[in-house]
């Protein structure tokens, strides 16, 4: 997969740049050597090592070390990496106290040089273009080691090839530190300890990165143990900023949950998450096949242990493609157990939760469980306290022997209800109920606007008819809500909407169109919307797709509940992000997420399919 990412989209980041008086150490050989030793046939001052611009720093004495340039005492230093070629930490290199073709020597894990309370906040470049490895024997070393809170910026560095025991392989920032990542790239980085994040593990400061690639990482302990197989953000008690923009996750892998990213908070002290311009793509979180674990997630895996989640979570401009949790919840993101991933108002629907993004052929594949969770959520299972999407779009994504083949909502909250507005479902499938979405427990509730699902399908179980688009379980009437939604051509059991036993139908807010319509849907219009098959149109959001009707022949033409298309979450927007565009030429808005009136077909620019 290829993304081109529009910069516009891009948040500001908390660049960490050292001052003009900071000291710049250059590396400019690729031998993992530290000459400290003054005796023998290899005596210092013979080129200026990764490992020796770190001990220098750390030495926090003004002094050079080794062939290296003095560190400004006290910080901020930076060291560039000047030298072309693999830099092998941990690998042999001769041993200055002893003679020509002795035995050599291993120097371990590159020095500390993050101390906030002496040595200062750290920025590392690469102007060489080295690579940054491991020697896997006798053992790997975790590369940059933040242990005492400092600031550690990396810009330009490519870190490949490393298989170590411990979390956070290539950086693990643990004690308090912000982190910044800038152009920096990640490669079959892996924790075989199933240590907290393959690659990195973040549970400081604040962290921040920008144009980042993680690919072919993994945790996995060989039992089925490991968090976060690229990258792992830990409790904290202190507020925190996460910031990604522009950055790809490709074929991670984590034993238990989580394949790219692992995500708790230790309570709601106001963390803040904002994913823009990310690229998931056939990650894979291997769960666990308890049928009632919530393990999966093969994205990403979020919970937290306080009440109230984080203030803010926003994912947006992003795609979710081909993730797996083949023994778990949730094929792209799994929310266990408290956690927001929502706007903060409905007329702020660009804030927070999911936005302008794309799911597709994400699959949940956890074992059957009689309350209907295991495997459930193909794209998304939310267990928390709120969840929203605008402006999206869910294809082909599947849930194996569980609901919801794109959405699978295990909250009971009634206070804070799953909210989908201009998103478009379709060719979703589950094996059980809500080919679509699956509302799942008593007292939750979701609530469908301006949405399109077609040709989605259940086949249903346990007693339950199934439901192809929608399946509810929830026995209060109201908690499942449909306006201005088009219901088409869904397949397997119960129709369009189908409810357990004793649940009850969902309620028709009114302006909806169902074709082949069902009791399970209430009193809605009947008609066929005459859709198109889903594509990519005009519009500000270049990647979702949306499906367009014949305006002069289609029931769902100028249909809508006008009212309803004006409020928020929908506020006169479509699908495609075009704002102010309902009714866009005639006096009443369509039903469904596009709004017809133009129609411009375009290539896939910003999305593309190798």
């Amino acid at each position: 997969m290829q993304r081109h990412f529009r910069a516009g989209c891009a948040l500001s980041l908390f660049l960490v740049a050292a001052p003009a008086f900071a000291a710049t150490i250059s590396v400019d050989i690729v031998a993992d050597e530290d000459n400290g030793n003054t005796m023998g046939p290899n005596p210092p001052g013979t080129g200026c090592s990764l490992r020796e611009a770190l001990q220098a720093v750390a030495n926090n004495d003004g002094n050079g070390w080794n062939g290296c340039a003095a560190a400004t005492i006290g910080g901020p230093n930076t060291i560039d990496i000047a030298v072309g070629g693999t830099i092998v930490v941990n690998s042999a290199v001769p041993d200055p106290s002893q003679p020509v073709g002795a035995a050599n020597v291993r120097n371990g894990s590159l020095p500390n040089a993050m101390d906030a309370s002496t040595h200062g906040a750290l920025t590392v470049t690469n102007s060489g273009g080295a690579v940054v490895s491991c020697d896997v024997a006798p053992n790997g070393k975790i590369m940059f080691n933040e242990a005492s809170g400092a600031d550690l910026t990396l810009t330009g560095v490519a870190i490949a090839n490393c298989t170590a025991d411990g979390g956070g392989i290539a950086i693990s920032n643990v004690n308090g530190g912000n982190l910044t990542l800038n152009g920096v790239t990640f490669t079959n980085i892996k924790s075989d300890t199933g240590g907290p994040g393959g690659a990195v593990a973040h549970s400081g400061g604040s962290l921040a990165m920008d144009n980042v690639s993680f690919t072919g990482c993994s945790t996995d302990d060989g039992a089925g143990l490991g968090d976060g197989g690229a990258l792992w953000i830990g409790q904290v008690t202190l507020p925190q900023t996460v910031t990604l923009s522009n950055t790809t996750f490709t074929n991670n892998t984590a034993a238990e949950n989580g394949g790219a990213i692992y995500w708790t908070a230790a309570d709601s002290l106001g963390h803040t998450v904002q994913m823009t311009n990310l690229a998931f793509t056939g990650n894979v979180a291997n769960g666990d096949s308890s049928a009632t674990a919530e393990y999966g997630g093969g994205a990403i895996w979020s919970k937290n242990s306080s009440s109230s989640g984080p203030p803010l979570w926003l994912i947006a401009n992003s795609v979710f493609k081909d993730n797996r949790a083949p023994n778990g919840v949730g094929g792209a993101i799994a929310i266990s157990s408290n956690g927001t991933l929502a706007y903060p108002a409905a007329t702020t629907p660009h804030l927070g939760g999911i936005v302008a993004s794309h799911f597709e052929g994400n699959i949940a594949g956890g074992a059957v469980s009689v309350d209907m969770r295991g495997g459930s959520g193909g794209a998304i299972y939310f267990h928390g306290d709120a969840l929203t999407a605008v402006e999206s779009s869910f294809v082909n994504n599947q849930s194996v022997n569980g609901s919801g083949g794109a959405i699978a909502n295990f909250s009971p909250n009634p206070s804070a209800p799953a909210v989908l507005a201009n998103v478009t479902l379709f060719g979703n499938s589950a094996d059980q109920n809500g080919g679509a979405v699956a509302n799942l427990r008593d007292n939750g509730q979701i609530t469908l606007l301006n949405d399109t699902l077609s040709t989605n399908t259940a086949v249903g179980a346990n007693g339950a008819p199934g439901g192809g688009a929608i399946f509810n379980a929830d026995t209060n009437a109201g908690n499942v809500k449909v306006g201005n939604t088009i219901l088409v051509s869904s397949g397997g059991a119960g129709g369009n909407c189908a409810y357990a036993a004793s649940a009850v139908p969902i309620q028709d807010l009114g302006g909806n169109l169902q074709f082949a319509p069902n009791a399970g849907c209430g009193p809605m219009l009947a008609g066929d919307p005459k859709l198109v098959p889903p594509a990519v149109l005009s519009g500000p959001n270049t990647f979702v797709f949306v499906m367009d009707m014949d305006p002069a022949g289609s029931p769902a033409s100028g249909a809508g509940d006008s009212a309803s298309c004006a409020s928020g979450p929908v506020l006169a927007t479509d699908a495609t992000g075009r704002a102010s565009i309902r009714p866009s030429g005639r006096p009443v808005c369509d039903i469904g997420a596009y709004e017809s009136a133009e129609l411009t077909p375009v290539t896939l620019q910003s999305f593309e399919i190798d």
